[in-house]
């Protein structure tokens, strides 16, 4: 499915923090997992028992989705809210690791990772999956129907790896999806959105 017709570009975003976090997380997750000296609680003895291929895993398309639906489009109004939710359904958080300020949520099956960074102009959650067959034109008609009056936007404001970007029309708020990897290598494709703060950002 084709993305909805072009809309104007907005004005580039204040805060893009979290919007660029995948590369190499694997293994840097991995050795947070790792560490000598773990934080207290159980949250360290779970994370590293962590199936490596779960830390990323190849969500398939309707699991990739939904993670997106429930934690993030259902969740943009109120971000605060979304760290209970995740643990809520099985998730832990990846402790004092936070690249660019972004937290990062894994759970030991197929459902994606997700990545939520707070911001002094902006509020961004996303989740992170290894490239699967069917997973970006999932994502695409549920964009279609849950925000029929979306319009693409020029990606490239969101970053290098960005593949698509739209433009949620009154909501101040962004949906991306951004591609980390190359062919020959575990490509992952990032869905999440943005939501900035600032009512002028996209005039």
């Amino acid at each position: 499915m084709q993305p909805p017709p072009s809309s104007p570009a907005p004005a580039p975003l204040a805060d893009r923090r979290g919007l660029g976090l995948v590369p190499a997380l694997s293994a840097a997750i991995l050795l947070s997992a790792c560490s000598p000296s773990p934080p207290a609680g159980p949250d360290f003895f779970e994370l590293a028992n962590i199936d490596p291929e779960n830390i990323v895993p190849k969500s398939s398309p309707a699991v990739l989705v939904r993670a997106f639906s429930d934690f993030c489009v259902d969740r943009i109004d109120d971000p605060a809210s979304i760290p209970a939710l995740l643990k809520a359904n099985d998730y832990v958080a990846v402790p004092e690791f936070r690249p660019n300020g972004a937290r990062l949520y894994v759970v030991d099956d197929r459902r994606p990772m997700v990545m939520l960074s707070d911001g002094p102009e902006s509020s961004t959650c996303a989740v992170a999956a290894e490239s699967r067959t069917g997973q970006t034109n999932r994502v695409l008609s549920f964009v279609a129907t849950e925000f029929p009056a979306a319009g693409a936007i020029d990606p490239s404001g969101i970053g290098l790896t960005a593949e698509a970007a739209l433009y949620l029309p009154g909501t101040s708020t962004i949906v991306f999806i951004l591609r980390e990897g190359t062919a020959s290598s575990p490509a992952r494709i990032v869905v999440g959105m943005t939501r900035t703060l600032n009512e002028g950002a996209f005039r």
